[in-house]
Order: structure tokens, then C-alpha cells, then sequence
């Protein structure tokens, strides 16, 4: 579908943006990658691939793109954490994507998003399945996708499973 919108029109972000969701799903990273990018080039302050890039670059194996894309992103002007690039390069040259998680989760984040995959990065199972069990019960749009591969650390746990389950994901992803 994505792919028939892009011949209709080839300028359009959202588009772009969400051809670059698909291959992130897919796994086809570099795919997914030129697909952010490019909605980015058509529209610089998109949201969606702006999330969605630095963790596509990390599991793509690219974790220095993955903190260029992200850095500007969190900590530009009007953003939640204006101002703290200098904090945020330091940590990534101490100790790469692990310091900036800790530093982030230091600084109490009101996004459960962010915390969720700052806590799936960092393998804190219990906390991530904690911020997973806030965003079931407020029904959050991210619960619509958990077939994304940040999810592939815990998705042979059984409780990952019986949330799948649970929010009545076909049987072939919790069986």
C-alpha cells in the first residue's frame, strides 16, 4: 500500500515515514533507514521518524548515527531537554548508548515511551514490563506495536507473551 502512495506521490513525509516503519518492523534496516531520512529531507520537524530513526540505526549496528540523529533531536530548542547536548555527549563518549539510558532515566523522563525503551536497552526486564503493563492500561498507541524488534530481548518471556495475548495479537506471536 505504502509503495502504490509513493508512486502517487513521491514528496509526501507521512508516507515516506511510514514505509520506514514497515521495513523497521521487516527488519530491512537500511531500507528503513532511507525511508526516515528522506521524510525527514521532505519535512525536518516530523516527529514519527525522528522517534523512530535512532532505533533503527541501533539495531541496523550504527550506534554512533543512531546518538547524531537522536542528540539534536531531544535536546534542541523547545525540546524536553534543551540544552543538555554537552551532558549528553560526555556520557556517549564514557560509556555509549548504556550512559545516556542511565543519564536520561537519572533525569525521572515523564514519557513511559522513552523509559520503556531506555529500559529495554539497558535489559531492565522488570522495569520495562512495569512501563508495558502503564501503557496497557492507558491503552497507548504504542501498545499497537509490539511486533517492533526493540521488543525482541523480552519477547520469549512469558509475560510478554500472555500481553500479547491478552491485547488478542494473532497466536503466532505469543505461541
Amino acid at each position: 500500500m505504502c509503495q502504490q502512495e509513493l508512486l502517487r506521490d513521491l514528496a509526501n513525509p507521512a508516507t515516506h515515514a511510514d514505509m520506514g516503519m514497515l521495513k523497521h518492523f521487516a527488519r530491512r534496516y537500511a531500507e528503513s533507514i532511507a525511508s526516515f531520512r528522506k521524510a525527514l529531507d521532505l519535512s525536518p520537524e516530523n516527529r514519527y521518524p525522528h522517534l523512530y530513526l535512532p532505533f533503527t540505526y541501533i539495531l541496523a549496528g550504527q550506534p554512533d548515527e543512531a546518538f547524531q540523529s537522536w542528540l539534536p533531536w531531544i535536546t534542541g530548542p523547545r525540546r524536553p531537554l534543551a540544552g543538555l547536548d554537552a551532558r549528553f555527549r560526555a556520557e556517549y563518549r564514557r560509556g555509549g548508548w548504556n550512559a545516556v539510558w542511565r543519564a536520561w532515566l537519572d533525569m525521572n523522563p515523564a514519557d513511559p515511551r522513552m523509559r520503556l525503551r531506555a529500559y529495554l536497552a539497558l535489559r531492565r526486564k522488570d522495569d520495562a514490563f512495569a512501563e508495558l503493563n502503564k501503557l496497557e492500561k492507558t491503552n497507548d498507541a504504542w501498545i499497537s506495536r509490539l511486533e517492533d524488534p526493540i521488543y525482541d530481548s523480552i519477547r520469549r518471556e512469558p509475560r510478554f507473551r500472555a500481553t500479547l495475548q491478552r491485547l488478542r495479537y494473532p497466536e503466532s506471536m505469543w505461541r
